[in-house]
């Protein structure tokens, strides 16, 4: 069937964010293809990208406002229109605010596009409230933020909580994959890491599964689930204690090292094999990949997150990347930069 209209846009249905094209027959979308000329994805889609008209047109999708029409709990919905809901909530909104004041108003989103965290403070800002937030939850992203904001520090003099640090694996030599499995979830991204491999980069994957990302790596690290500070820590008293580290970076840029150093001799190689399940001679193997083969970018996502002391195991992750100077260089991870004055996650 010939669309009627082509619209190019991007995908939202994850936050690789590739170029689609969207044909649109009737009013209706007929189909989804990759954007060729798209700078990043160069016209690739995955099936989630397709799929998305499934989404728009599923039977249970909600389409407009409902109102509860018995009491709480009793699971008695009403249709109303968006005027209604629209006024409702505003007079709702308003007699909050006269009675006991714009700062009893919090409002908060969940969702990863920034559109969201934008529109939520201008909201905020028009009632005359300084109270807005953000639900990216315990096990979705939060402790990345919390961890990174605490170890990282200020930038350019913002107050910026660095959940945007990308990794930049097209020109790493050295590639950690750690709780995730891109091949699966970002295929435009585990593209790149399969093309830096065949260009000689070595590639190490965490993962308690044999992923298909895991089928591809150079070392493959089968952790004990949950054990994953435990592992960082190991790695941390490898490099240390083999003087692996980057001792520039570290005397312009770093400050505690000596307090980690003696942090990481609670957990020594055998005791991390123990804890981990893994050998102690992939450990050092791996700690001394990631330390000696430069540039080196480590890649951690959610996986990360969903284990006990997850804040904690992060800040030790993102240590190794700050002692071994693999932060802010080119094939390292490094900082997105946006234009002064931007709203968009991650400021505060």
């Amino acid at each position: 069937m010939a669309a009627d209209e082509l619209v190019r846009t991007v995908c939202q249905a994850c936050h690789e964010s590739c170029g689609v094209r969207v044909h649109i027959k009737e009013g209706k979308i007929v189909k989804i293809e990759g954007e060729p000329v798209h700078p990043y994805s160069k016209g690739f889609i995955c099936i989630k990208g397709a799929s998305q008209d499934k989404v728009v047109y599923h039977q249970d999708r909600l389409k407009h406002p409902y109102k509860r029409a018995g009491r709480k709990g009793e699971g008695k919905w009403q249709k109303i229109s968006w005027d209604e809901a629209l006024d409702t909530i505003a007079e709702k909104l308003i007699k909050v605010k006269e009675t006991y004041g714009p700062e009893s108003i919090v409002a908060a989103i969940g969702g990863f596009p920034r559109r969201n965290y934008v529109s939520t403070r201008l909201l905020t800002d028009s009632i005359g409230s300084p109270n807005w937030s953000y639900t990216d939850a315990m096990y979705c992203w939060g402790p990345h933020i919390v961890a990174e904001a605490v170890t990282w520090g200020p930038l350019s003099g913002l107050r910026r909580i660095t959940e945007d640090i990308t990794s930049d694996v097209s020109s790493a030599k050295c590639i950690v994959v750690w709780a995730a499995n891109p091949a699966q979830t970002h295929p435009e991204f585990a593209k790149r890491i399969v093309k830096a491999r065949s260009t000689g980069a070595k590639v190490i994957v965490i993962d308690p599964r044999l992923t298909e990302t895991a089928s591809k790596a150079d070392l493959w690290l089968q952790i004990r689930p949950g054990t994953d500070g435990a592992l960082a820590l190991g790695m941390l008293n490898v490099i240390i204690s083999e003087s692996l580290y980057d001792r520039g970076f570290i005397d312009k840029w770093c400050v505690g090292f000596g307090e980690l150093k003696q942090r990481v001799q609670d957990y020594p190689i055998e005791k991390v094999a123990e804890i981990t399940w893994l050998s102690a001679e992939d450990i050092k193997k791996a700690a001394r990949m990631y330390a000696t083969i430069k540039p080196a970018v480590l890649y951690a996502r959610v996986g990360l997150e969903i284990i006990y002391n997850s804040t904690q195991s992060i800040r030790a992750v993102n240590s190794l990347i700050a002692i071994t100077g693999n932060i802010d260089v080119r094939g390292g991870n490094i900082f997105q930069c946006f234009p002064p004055g931007f709203r968009g996650r991650g400021f505060i």
